[in-house]
């Protein structure tokens, strides 16, 4: 059985969004491809208990990586890391390179390229047209009980209320407090659903009743705590996606580059609302009236809902499944 083997990292300072889409793309292959992971030993305990019973590999330094790829092997790369030199060092190792990104990549050193950001096409990239790419929300990269969710009709609005608050695992501006303190000064009364690592500032670390602090969600949490509410407010990554699946409307973010082009296409596609660039309090505190015109806006909500089933069908993983065995 031919190997796929995912090179990734995570820790505190990119999350975990890289993980969660390569286990999302290992749980699509897994019963055609032996799968195993390899990760820097630095990324081991930030990752402990997310990979299930997967093969796991862990590199003292990125040179071993050779001694433990085979020219039999599919190597599948997901981070900031992974440059052009990168490849180019590790691409006659093994028999096909494939890239999962955010941003349109040189088409070098690379055989496939998975980047399921809404508008990306083959204009954007530069480099040989001898790569292929998988492009669009047909195959976005989600874990199992998403596409399960996706995979069934439109939701619509039912009487829910509370918001679902979470910036990624690593949240390096700490932005997901920051909405969360704008929503409690400006009076908001309905339930707060706060995912973060972060250790509470002064607002948010008081008694408030409406008000629940979570994190370290497995799947089945996530999508409990989204689904239980009436908007979520995330930025714009694997997390816009998730929320899409689960037919739940979304008030978006980007505050860095590889968000910005999942921020413009959602916009774009009307499948979400959003606050754009936000970088400080001062942003957070100019999305609230946004915001909230959102959250008190039914019509606009099933819109979104609506939208979201068109584009996200639950059926990526057969597509990258087919893909994956013509390769």
């Amino acid at each position: 059985m031919t190997r796929v083997l995912f090179r990734v990292d995570a820790n505190d300072k990119i999350g975990r969004g890289h993980l969660s889409r390569c286990i999302a793309a290992a749980e699509m292959l897994k019963h055609d491809f032996q799968v195993c992971f390899i990760l820097l030993k630095s990324s081991r305990e930030f990752v402990e208990g997310q990979l299930g019973d997967y093969t796991v590999k862990y590199l003292e330094n990125e040179g071993e990586l050779k001694g433990l790829v085979t020219e039999r092997d599919i190597l599948c790369v997901d981070g900031y890391s992974f440059d052009v030199d990168w490849r180019g060092w590790i691409k006659p190792y093994v028999y096909k390179l494939i890239i999962i990104d955010d941003l349109p990549e040189p088409l070098k050193f690379v055989d496939v390229i998975v980047n399921y950001a809404p508008g990306i096409n083959r204009k954007l990239y530069t480099g040989t047209d001898a790569t292929h790419l998988l492009t669009g929300l047909k195959y976005v990269l989600l874990r199992p009980h998403f596409l399960e969710y996706a995979r069934q009709q439109v939701e619509q609005m039912r009487h829910k209320n509370g918001v679902f608050v979470c910036f990624g695992g690593a949240d390096p501006m700490n932005l997901g407090q920051l909405f969360v303190e704008q929503l409690l000064k400006e009076g908001f009364e309905d339930n707060i659903i706060l995912v973060t690592n972060k250790p509470l500032s002064r607002v948010t670390g008081e008694d408030v009743q409406n008000l629940s602090i979570v994190s370290g969600l497995s799947e089945n949490e996530m999508i409990h705590y989204i689904k239980s509410v009436r908007v979520a407010v995330v930025s714009a990554s694997v997390l816009s996606f998730e929320v899409a699946a689960l037919r739940v409307p979304s008030f978006c973010f980007y505050y860095v580059d590889n968000q910005r082009l999942i921020y413009k296409g959602l916009i774009e596609e009307k499948a979400i609302c959003g606050g754009g660039l936000v970088k400080n309090q001062e942003d957070v505190k100019r999305s609230i009236n946004s915001f909230m015109e959102f959250y008190d806006n039914p019509f606009l909500q099933n819109r979104i809902i609506a939208k979201q089933k068109e584009l996200i069908d639950g059926e990526s993983g057969e597509r990258l499944r087919e893909f994956m065995n013509q390769l």
